[in-house]
């Protein structure tokens, strides 16, 4: 706790206050300084074991580089962030957490802004991103994946409708990935251009028909909540763009019953928090009561359901599928 920051209108300094709170890392050292800058003893912003958080210091404004190391050895790097703008009057606090399950590094940034209340991510840009593949496109069939131009370096190969890739890293802060026919490179029939952050983990589905195809890509959300289950799912569908998802006991009735959400094409899902326990979920078209597909499930506290809808031959019947 400690008194709101007033500036005086013409500061350009930013507030800045550092703690500590990845619980898998000893002591450390904080360093924040223009890119190139390397850490070195005598130049830390401050030590801190885990837990404490440091009096808040004035920086000019502008773009640095935050550097987190062991204390009192500055070769040992444990977090290295890229470069982020610090805007003249804000105060903030910039805290290590260990990474979650959507980051690539062991430890992550959390900054805060003491007023109001925002907050934003600074990921660790040494460690690559990476991105898994869901093909959706019943158009596309089997297709391989590459990451450069001469279509020679292939990521992903013969993914099949309804599948899903394992993570592959992104090797580029800007990739084009080419979609080709399974083992043939006559014709790419998709491309889709990705900009990552560094040391996050995407998802990418593959959609659409005929001349209407096209992807949705965004970072990955399934981060386990300790206390309760989570459901997510993706819609697929091009002849079903909105479709109503209920989350029922198994059995129920859902004719007087409002859909838990609904799903949007060519958007990737959001999470809904759950009770433990076992559930039938049922899409349908929007405003309609009639199934297109049902499924039961069982989760418990901290399970992590994600699923995505994917067409059929049958334009009545779709398909539920989990995605990795």
């Amino acid at each position: 706790v400690t008194d709101e920051r007033t500036f005086e209108a013409e500061a350009t300094v930013a507030e800045i206050r550092f703690a500590h709170l990845a619980e898998s890392v000893d002591s450390v050292d904080v360093y924040l300084a223009p890119a190139g800058t390397p850490p070195a003893l005598g130049e830390e912003r401050g030590t801190l074991a885990y837990g404490e958080i440091l009096p808040p210091i004035d920086v000019d404004s502008g773009s640095y580089v935050l550097t987190v190391t062991a204390a009192g050895d500055p070769a040992t790097v444990i977090f290295q962030s890229g470069t982020a703008n610090y805007l003249p009057q804000s105060a903030l606090i910039l805290a290590i957490f260990d990474a979650t399950a959507d980051e690539t590094a062991p430890v992550i940034t959390r900054g805060l802004a003491t007023a109001g209340g925002s907050s934003f991510t600074l990921t660790d840009t040494r460690f690559p991103s990476t991105i898994q593949f869901v093909q959706g496109s019943r158009t596309l069939d089997a297709v391989d994946i590459y990451d450069d131009a001469a279509l020679t370096s292939a990521v992903v190969t013969a993914l099949p409708y309804k599948g899903a890739s394992e993570p592959v890293d992104i090797v580029n802060s800007e990739t084009t990935y080419s979609f080709t026919p399974a083992g043939s490179t006559g014709a790419v029939l998709l491309e889709s251009v990705v900009t990552p952050i560094g040391g996050a983990r995407y998802d990418h589905y593959s959609l659409g028909q005929a001349d209407v195809l096209g992807s949705i890509w965004g970072p990955r959300d399934a981060q386990p909540v300790e206390i309760y289950p989570t459901l997510s799912l993706t819609n697929a569908l091009v002849n079903e763009q909105v479709v109503d998802v209920y989350v029922v006991a198994p059995g129920t009735d859902i004719e007087n019953r409002p859909p838990r959400f609904t799903a949007l094409y060519g958007f990737l899902s959001g999470r809904l928090p759950l009770e433990a326990g076992t559930y039938e979920i049922i899409v349908t078209a929007d405003e309609s009561k009639t199934p297109l597909a049902s499924i039961e499930v069982t989760l418990a506290a901290g399970d992590v359901a994600r699923y995505a809808a994917f067409e059929t031959a049958d334009p009545n019947v779709i398909e539920l599928l989990p995605v990795p």
